[in-house]
């Protein structure tokens, strides 16, 4: 177990370090474990992540806030492991409030759910106005498709996002 009380960093493919560097894309050596410790209570609530140094790094991170935001009222994605789609939704809550997250999660549930399902059957059984549906759906563009005519088409999940939700609720 690493923490950030007891480590010591050294270099461990220093030629692939000199390449990050001259592209501005290193920061300081081993500031990720002190970052991460610095900033997990406001990500997820929780303060314990874990570096574990072995043949393979492996890093836990707890992700209980992302977790509540995923889990709709109506229980539709309950199960997930929000772990293995955390990635793909990444910047979908950014700057949402509690309400709108809840909300964003429910539309995706709806349309994983039943594909095909048009804006104004969302709005209607999310009882929201029309104006807002559509403000989600802008938001969530780039996980969602519309597929067939503008009368008789509707919203699917891309099927990368579908194939992490299936995988997910298995």
């Amino acid at each position: 177990m690493i923490s950030p009380t007891n480590f010591s960093p050294f270099l461990k493919n220093p030629s692939f370090a000199k390449f990050f560097i001259q592209l501005d894309r290193f920061d300081e050596l081993c500031s990720g474990i002190l970052n991460v410790n610095k900033y997990i209570k406001a990500y997820s609530g929780k303060d314990n992540p874990q570096f574990i140094e072995g043949a393979t790094f492996k890093t836990i991170i707890p992700v209980t806030a992302v977790a509540n935001a995923l889990t709709s009222d109506d229980g539709a994605i309950v199960g997930v492991n929000v772990g293995a789609i955390e990635g793909a939704i990444e910047g979908v809550f950014e700057g949402a409030t509690e309400g709108v997250k809840k909300r964003l999660v429910s539309v995706i549930s709806k349309i994983y759910d039943k594909p095909s399902i048009k804006a104004v059957e969302l709005r209607k059984t999310l009882d929201v106005s029309e104006r807002t549906i559509l403000s989600d759906l802008k938001r969530l563009e780039g996980y969602l498709d519309y597929k067939g005519s503008k009368k008789t088409g509707g919203y699917h999940l891309k099927n990368s996002i579908k194939k992490l939700l299936d995988a997910a609720k298995n």
